[in-house]
This record gives structure tokens, sequence and C-alpha cells, in this order.
């Protein structure tokens, strides 16, 4: 009840933490099953156990329910400013999160072993790399989307990762070759992880791609939650060189900020 109500009042701050809600129970029902089963099974059981505990996923229902009814009155999800929120479809979005997501966790994957584990993917499943390369490619020459705010704003990172990196036509192998690798990361981490079956990790990418494909803006902060509750269940121990990691980051932008000017 207690995460019902905080994510009630997440609601508040962001109208599309009802898919985490939504995860969140997921999350609930999926451990209690108690036994491994098979992939059939294991949904068979998952369907049984909504059913039986639907009694304490009544926060969460109330939550849906009430954020349906907002829907309808408020006419949309966006609070606000309507014109320039429309929802699109913006696959590349995922890409984008997860390659944030893997930035922001280098002292996590930075060693021989990952890296000798993604080459073994690569080897050993070529045509299917192949098949994934095409399917990316094919996203992000079709559903990548230049919202007018990226380009009119030059105070903001995306502007300038957009306009050097992403805008850049001779850059798109390696921009494509980091959506492989940083997807890679997140599934093989989450599975490493072990405290997510292949329903919880189903269902965090579920809530990735519907948080993020229909905004068309890019903006690294809609990356922040799936960050934060990846990192929740990669079951990593933290380290001191994440610790100095993380704070020249936060160290280098405080600097950026306070000293670099910018004409706008």
């Amino acid at each position: 009840m207690l995460s019902a109500l905080v994510g009630f009042m997440s609601l508040w701050f962001r109208q599309t933490n009802i898919i985490w809600i939504a995860f969140i129970a997921s999350i609930f029902i999926d451990r209690q099953i108690k036994i491994k089963t098979g992939v059939i099974d294991r949904i068979r059981q998952f369907i049984m156990k909504s059913l039986t505990n639907w009694n304490k996923l009544l926060g969460y229902i109330v939550n849906i329910i009430l954020f349906v009814i907002f829907l309808k009155l408020n006419g949309g999800i966006t609070l606000g400013d309507n014109d320039n929120h429309q929802i699109e479809l913006h696959i590349v979005q995922v890409f984008y999160c997860f390659t944030f997501i893997t930035f922001f966790t280098i002292p996590n994957w930075l060693n021989k072993s990952t890296i000798k584990k993604y080459y073994n993917f690569i080897i050993n499943h070529i045509i299917l790399n192949l098949v994934i390369g095409l399917i990316i490619w094919y996203i992000m020459e079709n559903f990548t989307i230049v919202h007018p705010f990226l380009l009119a704003d030059n105070r903001h990172y995306a502007f300038y990762i957009y306009k050097r990196l992403l805008s850049q036509s001779y850059l798109k192998p390696l921009i494509l070759m980091a959506y492989h690798f940083s997807s890679f990361q997140i599934i093989s981490s989450l599975i490493k992880g072990g405290q997510l079956s292949f329903i919880g990790i189903f269902s965090y990418l579920i809530a990735v791609g519907l948080t993020l494909i229909p905004s068309p803006l890019f903006e690294p902060r809609y990356y922040i939650t799936p960050l934060i509750i990846f990192n929740l269940y990669i079951n990593h121990p933290h380290n001191l060189l994440e610790f100095i990691w993380l704070n020249s980051i936060n160290l280098i932008t405080s600097y950026i900020f306070l000293h670099k000017g910018i004409i706008w």
C-alpha cells in the first residue's frame, strides 16, 4: 500500500510514471512465484497469482483507474503545453536510453569479461546480429524525430549531442554499434543480476518503451528513472571507481554551468 501511495505521489511530477507503477505491480506478482518453472508455466502462474492476489494489487489498480479518469478529464497525458508534447512514434528513444544507462554505468561493465562476452555473442550469432543491426539501422532512419525544442536551445547537453554526434551521417555506423552494445549490455546485466525472471526483464523493457517511445523530444532526464531501476536490479556492488566516475561527471557539469559562457 505504501508503494502504491508513493506511486500516486510520483504521478504529480511525471504522468508516465503510471507505467512504472504497473511495472512494480508486475514484479510484486512475479515474486509470488516461488519455484523455478518453464516459460509457459511461469506465464500461467503469473496470471493465476495476479487473480489470487488482487487484493494486494488494489492500491496499484486504484492508481490506474484514477489515471484513466485523469486522461478523460484532461484530454491527454500532458499537463500544460499539449501542442508541443504530441504523441509520436520515436522508437530510437529506447536506444538513447540504453546508451545513456551504459555511459553512466561504465565502471560496472568496463572489463575483459564483459568485452569477451560481447565478442563471443557477436561471433556465435553472426546472422542474428546482422538482422539486429539492420533493424537498428531501419529504426534510426525511419523513427528518429528531431523536436523543435532540441534545436532551439543550446543550453542543454542534448543540443550538442545531437548537433555534433547524432546528426552526423558519417558517424551513424559507430552510433549503430553503440546502440547494439548498449542493448546487449542492458539485457545481459539484468539476466546476470538474477533478481528478475524473464517476465521481470520483459516488463522492464516494455516499461522503458512505453514511457519513452511516444515522446518526440530527446531529453536525457527522461532516462533517469530507467537508470535508477536498472541499478536496483543488476545486483552489482558499488565501488570507488563508480564513485569517482559519477562525481567527475557532476564536477564537469557544475564547472560548465558556473564558468562556461553560452551565447543564446
